[in-house]
């Protein structure tokens, strides 16, 4: 899917970006440990102003995934926990319940995959799943991603330690992959 676009979040995404953690809550997304069923629009506004002070210290650049025709929201994507010293950031992605399966993640990863590379100058792009999210991985693999290893209780999710799958690109190895980021 190509018809897509990625942009920073803006206040009045807040109420969309909450009705889509809700249906993710709702689907019973295992993975979204953040995401409940009474998730509210303030709580996307605190994420959204977090997403703002990691942009402004270089740290994260989250987007929202959004639809090129209608403009509706589909899910979020970004390249967070940026090390500069090591010139390297973890790669993340979201894709609401109802758009999943259709190629858009896969579209988002790579395409931030190579904005991490000529953009942000990094060296080394991680995707850390836990071990059980086949889709995540499914993703990472058809990237071109290489797994790395599986490490024991490497993520915490909704209070429990999970093993996670650990895979790397690193510049050279991104299939190519066709998005915009809009200002």
């Amino acid at each position: 899917m190509s018809d897509i676009f990625l942009r920073a979040f803006q206040k009045n995404d807040a109420a969309a970006f909450a009705v889509i953690a809700r249906e993710s809550a709702i689907d019973a997304d295992p993975w979204m440990g953040w995401c409940d069923h009474q998730y509210s629009e303030q709580q996307a506004l605190e994420w959204f102003a977090v997403c703002a002070q990691e942009r402004a210290f270089q740290t994260g650049y989250e987007f929202g995934v959004f639809d090129k025709e209608s403009g509706q929201l589909l899910g979020a994507a970004g390249v967070n926990m940026i090390d500069r010293i090591h010139q390297r950031g973890n790669l993340s992605y979201w894709v609401a319940p109802r758009w999943q399966g259709q190629g858009i993640a896969t579209t988002v990863a790579s395409f931030l995959t190579q904005y991490s590379f000529t953009e942000l100058r990094l060296l080394r792009v991680e995707l850390v799943i836990a071990a059980a999210n086949l889709a995540s991985r499914r993703v990472a693999d058809k990237i071109g991603a290489q797994l790395e290893c599986l490490a024991r209780n490497r993520l915490c999710l909704n209070g429990n330690s999970v093993d996670a799958a650990v895979y790397s690109l690193i510049p050279g190895e991104v299939r190519a992959a066709s998005c915009l980021i809009q200002a």
